[in-house]
């Protein structure tokens, strides 16, 4: 009697695997790889996808944000969501991207990324965010490293902009760097208002640079590249030195000595804004502008730091250590006019124009609108009345008219 294909299978140890079906569908059990769980970057990745664009994705979106920055590292050879995970400072609210608003486009001189001014919607509170395009695995662990080490430093040096957390957006290929807003601008926004800044506020501004410069080049830590945009200002003429985030991805060389050039060149396009060089054929860039009558004005010892600072050959520049010992930092008297920074940093205020108020009100306005959906549902509490003080300060709007408008938002939802 002939055995079913059932029957011989029972009888026989060895099981019985048809021809007919694929080979993937053919192994036997215990010879299944094991699956790997999904890692919150998967999830994260998934629900970014342009092409998505199911109901309850925002849902999917806000649980993958709350879980990013529990994404463990993973080895170079993957993508690189696993360079970056949403680092917080401890003593700050928990930050996430979807409750910024974003209120204006601040200058920026570097090729790469973008500077933005927004609103952390359940604080009120001002940050700048800081997106930066990452092409290359070597271009992610090059920022994965220069954030830590300014984190590190930004606890023990009080004059360094404080950056609160990164975070990874996938599928654009960009770091998003939040950071602390310094709400009097930048050198560079001052350059193109007043033109040319004083020597002894310049003066000021320099010895402050250096003060960073020799804290970093102690531990031979270079910049690279700084800029005017990198240097900011409080409303009270306090100064501030950015992170320097897409100059790490412009700059081939990180030198003391190219952290120095990088400051002369400020100071120099900070005394006199319209200058020529000609082919160095001196001791210096400084020497080798041609005649020029603005340089008249300048003291005899800011010509000296800029000749030491801007020479052709950087074995003859001197350490940062050695320029902030120059005489010009510490002159008793100055020539060019005496103001304050905040003086500057006032100067061009728009808050006498009629079109100024109203577009100042419209954007208040539009600011509400979005605070609308930004925290409709999440059960924010109301903002302190000193982050709404602050808040009308930045707008320079009266506070009794932006508490008005922000208390109507809360009490609509």
């Amino acid at each position: 009697m002939k055995l079913s294909p059932d029957s011989k299978s029972k009888s026989s140890s060895k099981p019985i695997i048809s021809s007919r079906l694929p080979k993937a569908f053919s192994q036997p059990q215990k010879l299944k790889k094991k699956e790997e769980p999904l890692l919150p970057s998967d999830d994260f990745q998934s629900v970014l996808s342009p092409l998505k664009h199911e109901p309850g994705q925002f849902i999917k979106l806000s649980k993958a944000l709350k879980q990013i920055e529990k994404i463990p590292d993973k080895p170079a050879s993957q993508d690189l969501l696993g360079q970056f995970s949403n680092q917080n400072a401890s003593h700050l609210p928990h930050i996430q991207l979807e409750d910024m608003i974003t209120l204006s486009k601040l200058n920026s001189s570097s090729l790469k990324g973008t500077a933005r001014k927004v609103l952390h919607a359940p604080t009120l509170k001002l940050y700048t965010i800081t997106q930066i395009p990452i092409n290359s695995r070597e271009e992610g662990a090059e920022l994965k490293d220069w954030v830590g080490k300014w984190q590190r430093a930004q606890q023990r040096h009080r004059r360094l902009v404080k950056i609160m957390a990164t975070f990874w957006n996938s599928p654009e290929g960009c770091l998003s760097v939040v950071e602390e807003f310094i709400e009097g601008g930048s050198l560079k926004d001052l350059l193109e208002n007043v033109i040319c800044i004083p020597e002894k506020q310049l003066a000021r501004i320099a010895k402050k640079v250096l003060e960073c410069l020799v804290y970093f080049h102690k531990k031979n830590r270079y910049l690279g590249t700084i800029s005017a945009s990198q240097i900011l200002f409080t409303k009270t003429g306090s100064i501030r030195l950015g992170p320097c985030l897409s100059q790490r991805l412009e700059t081939t060389t990180f030198s003391e000595s190219s952290d120095v050039f990088s400051l002369g060149i400020i100071v120099l396009s900070a005394l006199c804004s319209d200058f020529e060089v000609l082919e160095p054929k001196t001791c210096c860039i400084f020497h080798s502008i041609p005649h020029n009558p603005l340089l008249s004005r300048f003291s005899p010892q800011v010509k000296l730091f800029l000749c030491q600072t801007l020479q052709i050959d950087e074995r003859s520049r001197p350490s940062s250590q050695e320029l902030l010992a120059q005489e010009w930092l510490e002159l008793v008297e100055y020539p060019g006019p005496l103001v304050q920074i905040q003086d500057l940093i006032n100067i061009n205020s728009p808050m006498g124009n009629r079109e100024y108020w109203e577009a100042a009100d419209a954007q208040l306005d539009r600011l509400c609108e979005a605070l609308k959906v930004v925290i409709v549902g999440q059960g924010y509490g109301k903002p302190a009345e000193v982050a709404i003080e602050q808040l009308a300060d930045e707008l320079e709007i009266p506070v009794q008219t932006v508490a008005e408008k922000i208390h109507k938002v809360y009490e609509e939802i």
